[in-house]
């Protein structure tokens, strides 16, 4: 569902990019398919790494490309907020096993849960929406898997806007000694399988600052629509995207 926003609004730091890279080009918000707008997506929140303005800003002069780009959201692929198999895994093997879920570590990229799977869905054209980040990592020796699993099997909690990052600092807070509040994903993990930001999640959360019940908090270093896998239901297999042999959990 497109969020509501009004000329007195301070707009999200990704949505701002992405806004403001659409200004004299506004067809493109229509005219692009789902692959090239989730592209554009990804290059407005890497934008983040080469700028220290990368905050949250009042423009009433992009108003009317943000009502644009949120009803773009509303329809084909992103319209699927909720986890769905197959996933896409870039890994060097069929791993099985979680580590030991660590605690976010407040503002920082360390705030993403450590120890925790990473999975991205399959974008239209059959790419990993994590593709682009792994051609510019060194994980040159990955391949990329199909992680298979029944939906119905998943308990999983869904980053699609502010206010469902807000109520999770709520849920699980780990706060530091200057009041500063991050996930406790170690606590989180008992209630849930898996956390999943969507394309719309990212626009609307990366670099947000929000004042929850128990201090601020502010999500970064997620750069793709993807999820963190606390634990892999037992019926779940991952199949290597090239048609090797099957690996099963």
């Amino acid at each position: 569902m497109s969020a509501v926003w009004s000329v007195g609004d301070e707009l999200p730091p990704a949505m701002f990019e992405l806004a403001k890279s659409f200004v004299d080009r506004t067809e493109g918000i229509e005219k692009f398919d789902d692959v090239q707008f989730y592209d554009e997506i990804v290059f407005a929140v890497r934008s983040k790494y080469s700028t220290d303005r990368f905050v949250t800003r009042r423009a009433p002069e992009l108003l009317s490309v943000v009502h644009r780009i949120e009803s773009r959201l509303d329809r084909g692929w992103f319209h699927k907020i909720g986890l769905t198999s197959p996933q896409a895994r870039y890994a060097s093997k069929p791993e099985a096993t979680t580590g030991s879920i660590q605690d976010g570590v407040p503002d920082t990229v360390m705030q993403k849960p450590q120890g925790a799977l990473w999975t991205s869905s399959f974008l239209p054209d059959g790419r990993s929406a994590w593709a682009e980040q792994e051609v510019a990592s060194s994980h040159s020796a990955r391949r990329l898997y199909r992680v298979v699993f029944a939906e119905s099997d998943v308990r999983a909690y869904t980053l699609d806007s502010l206010s469902d990052f807000t109520q999770l600092l709520d849920l699980y807070p780990s706060v530091d000694d200057v009041g500063r509040v991050a996930v406790a994903w170690s606590k989180m993990a008992s209630d849930f399988d898996a956390v999943h930001m969507t394309a719309r999640g990212l626009l609307a959360i990366e670099g947000v600052e929000v004042q929850a019940r128990n201090g601020v908090g502010r999500l970064v270093g997620w750069d793709a629509e993807s999820t963190a896998w606390f634990r892999f239901p037992r019926t779940t297999r991952l199949d290597p995207a090239e048609g090797q042999a099957t690996a099963e959990i």
